[in-house]
C-alpha cells in the first residue's frame, strides 16, 4: 500500500512538472505555418487627413474603400471613395458632401455593377446629423443621394444590398425610439433612381428609370417626414402644373 501511495505521487509530481513546462514554453511557441504573410501595403490620399472605413473586393478583383477626406471635396471632411485595381492603384476617386462635414463608414458593390455608400452628413437632411446613402454607377458618379432621421443625430453605419434589389441600413438614432440613442434599421425600397428634372416657372416634370410592366407612385413633401401620394400608373415620367411653393422633396416609389 505504501509503495502504491508513493508511486501516485511521483506520478502526480511529473503530471504537474509537465504543465508547467508546457505553459513556461507558450510563449517560444514556433508561427503556424497557415499565418498570413504580407503581400503588400498601400497608402491613399492627399496633404491632409484621409480615412479608410470600410473595403470590398470587387467583381473586376480590384478593390472598393469608402471613408473620409480632408484632402480633397469641398469642406473640411467628405465622403471619399476610392477604386483601385488588385494591386491598390488608384483608377479612381470620388467625394461627396455638400458645406459641412460628411463621412462614409460602408460600401458594397450593387447587383449593376455599382456602389451603394452608407455614411451620415451635416451637410444635407432634417436634422443635426442625419443618415447618407449614396448609390453611384460603375465609375462612382453619383447616381442618387438620400438622407434618412429626425432632428437630432441619426447616423448609418453599414449597407448591404438586399435579394430584392433594396438596400438594408443599420446604425443609430437619437431622434427616435425609446432610449437616449437606439440602434436605427432602415429598409430602402428597390433601387429607383430620378434621371432628370425639368422646371419651367412652378411647373415640374420628373423622369426615372422605370421598368417595364411596373406601376409607379410619385410622392412629395416639405419636411421629408409626411409624403403625398400621386398615383402615376405605368410610365417613366410625371407633371405637375400646380406645384406649391412649400414642396421641396419629391421621390418615387414602385
Amino acid at each position: 500500500m505504501r509503495s502504491r501511495s508513493i508511486l501516485h505521487k511521483i506520478r502526480k509530481s511529473i503530471y504537474l512538472l509537465l504543465i508547467s513546462l508546457a505553459l513556461c514554453l507558450l510563449p517560444y511557441q514556433t508561427a503556424s505555418p497557415y499565418e498570413p504573410l504580407l503581400e503588400w501595403e498601400k497608402t491613399l490620399g492627399g496633404s491632409s487627413s484621409d480615412y479608410g472605413y470600410s473595403v470590398q473586393q470587387t467583381s473586376d478583383g480590384g478593390y472598393i474603400i469608402c471613408g473620409s477626406t480632408s484632402s480633397y471635396g469641398v469642406w473640411n471632411s467628405d465622403v471619399y471613395l476610392i477604386k483601385t485595381d488588385n494591386a491598390a492603384n488608384v483608377q479612381w476617386s470620388k467625394t461627396f458632401g455638400g458645406s459641412d462635414d460628411d463621412y462614409g463608414w460602408s460600401v458594397q458593390q450593387t447587383s449593376d455593377g455599382g456602389y451603394i455608400v452608407c455614411g451620415h452628413t451635416l451637410s444635407y437632411g432634417a436634422g443635426v446629423e442625419d443618415v447618407y446613402l449614396v448609390k453611384t454607377n460603375s465609375a462612382g458618379n453619383a447616381q442618387w443621394e438620400k438622407t434618412f432621421g429626425g432632428s437630432y443625430w441619426d447616423l448609418g453605419y453599414s449597407v448591404q444590398q438586399t435579394s430584392d434589389g433594396g438596400y438594408i441600413v443599420c446604425g443609430y438614432t437619437y431622434s427616435y425610439g425609446t432610449g437616449s440613442e437606439d440602434v436605427y434599421l432602415i429598409k430602402v425600397a428597390t433601387d429607383l433612381y430620378i434621371t432628370s428634372i425639368e422646371m419651367a416657372g412652378n411647373d415640374i416634370t420628373l423622369y426615372w428609370n422605370a421598368r417595364p410592366g411596373i406601376s409607379y407612385t410619385v410622392q412629395h413633401s416639405t419636411d421629408i417626414q409626411n409624403w403625398t401620394d400621386v398615383p402615376v400608373g405605368e410610365t417613366d415620367h410625371w407633371t405637375d402644373y400646380s406645384v406649391s411653393e412649400t414642396t421641396k422633396f419629391y421621390r418615387v416609389r414602385e
